[in-house]
């Protein structure tokens, strides 16, 4: 299915873009457009972490993902994920949320 005014293929431009590495500007802004409080992985980590961290593990995380993306190979561990249930009782909800 083509969404309406997009292109059915890839033309040159976009594979060029496509296969450009990840800069420092795209990652920080990627960064940037998680919500605060989200923790991507299974450590718990929260994206203010990473933010606030970014200058001494921001290079790493990006040489990382562009291996990701030249090779194709991501390790199994990296996609796992957990969900928590959180039991709806009347006052602790709020509790939870602050």
């Amino acid at each position: 299915m083509c969404v309406a005014g997009h292109a059915r293929t890839v033309s040159l431009h976009m594979a060029i873009v496509l296969v450009k590495p990840i800069s420092k500007f795209e990652a920080r802004t990627a960064l940037g457009a998680i919500g605060s409080h989200v923790c991507p992985g299974t450590d718990g980590l929260s994206i203010v972490f990473f933010r606030n961290y970014w200058k001494f593990i921001g290079k790493d995380i990006i040489v990382t993902f562009q291996e990701v993306l030249d090779t194709g190979i991501m390790l199994s561990k990296w996609t796992n994920s957990m969900i928590y249930l959180i039991p709806k009782l009347e006052g602790v909800v709020a509790d939870i949320r602050k």
